[in-house]
């Protein structure tokens, strides 16, 4: 019985996964890149003075990223007691960086190639919504077998 529990924590608070959260490397990188975002606009928007809708675009695109992040750390991070923080796998590392890559090309070919609408974000969007639905998925069944 006492196998039990110690492998099966209590649940923990909100509280506490919100801070178990935020010790993820992934989701403070998020956090400062949406912090040096808000310092960036203001900048490009005062040298472009065309662009006042396109470059906030931008801080959106960063926001919804880390709000992503955030849910994907919930749904699949895994505490590391030795190091105290939450971790994500390397899959899952990975597939957030190309997906912030492919987000910032499209911010990029939206901005200064032209291209506008967005539909340019039509791909980014589906990408993270099919990983996000196999993430939950995976959660979902993960936890049915506990």
């Amino acid at each position: 019985m006492s196998h039990y529990y110690f492998h099966h924590p209590a649940r923990l608070s909100l509280e506490e996964q919100v801070n178990r959260i935020s010790t993820c490397k992934m989701v403070r990188s998020m956090l400062w890149m949406n912090i040096g975002t808000l310092f960036l606009i203001p900048i490009l928007d005062l040298i472009f003075d065309d662009m006042s809708y396109r470059v906030w675009i931008l801080l959106l695109i960063f926001v919804g990223m880390f709000l992503y992040v955030c849910i994907l750390t919930w749904l699949t991070g895994h505490w590391n007691r030795r190091k105290q923080r939450m971790e994500l796998s390397p899959i899952i590392n990975v597939s957030i960086m190309i997906l912030s890559s492919i987000c910032v090309i499209s911010f990029y070919l939206n901005v200064f190639g032209g291209v506008g609408g967005w539909r340019l974000y039509l791909f980014p969007i589906g990408m993270s919504l099919l990983v996000l639905l196999i993430t939950i998925i995976l959660a979902v069944t993960k936890h049915r077998r506990r």
